[in-house]
C-alpha cells in the first residue's frame, strides 16, 4: 500500500491503477475526473490532521488512516470490488 498526505495525491496515484470507483457507504460511482474533483474539494474544505494520511491499495481503493492506525476505506476500486483490504495500517 502506498501512503499520501492529501486525498488529491492519493486519487492521482489511484487513477494510475483504476479508472472507476464506488463510494464505500453508498452507491455513488466516480470516474477519474469526478474522483479528482472530489479529492481536491475535500482537501480544501476538510484537510486531515498531521497524524493522519491516505492509503491506496494495489487495486486502487482509497482509505483514510486517522492517527496512523485504523483504515476507513472511502473509495472502492471497481477493478477489484472484492479486494481483501486491511483494517489497520
Amino acid at each position: 500500500m502506498e501512503r499520501f498526505d492529501t486525498m488529491l495525491e492519493a486519487a492521482g496515484f489511484a487513477a494510475t491503477l483504476c479508472k472507476s470507483w464506488s463510494f464505500a457507504t453508498s452507491n455513488d460511482r466516480y470516474d477519474v475526473k469526478g474522483l479528482l474533483v472530489i479529492a481536491e474539494t475535500s482537501d480544501s474544505e476538510n484537510p486531515i490532521d498531521e497524524d493522519s494520511f491516505y492509503v491506496v491499495s494495489p487495486a486502487g481503493a482509497i482509505g483514510l488512516c486517522e492517527d496512523g492506525e485504523d483504515i476507513d476505506w472511502l473509495f472502492m476500486s471497481d477493478n477489484a470490488p472484492n479486494e481483501d483490504l486491511p483494517l489497520t495500517y
